[in-house]
């Protein structure tokens, strides 16, 4: 489980760059980039909650008692809600005089 969370990680850095390159440099929003962003921040996230319960990412004994205490407040729900609402604010400021007019 240790090695997929890592896995998941590579593979979150890279939907983002796609979503970046997709924004900003492009300049054309791409549905392809934009699933695979919002499913692999999902999927990490998920992944990321179970490896803490199940104390699979062989954290130091503070760090896991920290990262614990941050699963039971629901922190791993905030941080994704919060990444995938500033992309859709980013498209909307961005795209939004085409998505409205």
């Amino acid at each position: 489980m240790f090695a997929a969370n890592v896995g998941y990680l590579l593979g979150l850095v890279f939907a983002y760059w796609l979503f970046f390159q997709s924004m900003f440099v492009i300049g054309a929003l791409c549905p392809w980039c934009l699933t695979i962003t919002v499913f692999t921040t999902v999927t990490f996230f998920t992944m990321v909650h179970v490896n803490v319960l199940e104390r699979n990412l062989y954290l130091p004994p503070r760090a896991q008692a920290i990262a614990g205490k941050l699963v039971r407040l629901d922190v791993d729900l905030f941080v994704p809600a919060v990444l995938l609402a500033a992309m859709v604010v980013g498209i909307l400021l961005k795209y939004g005089t085409i998505f409205f007019s």
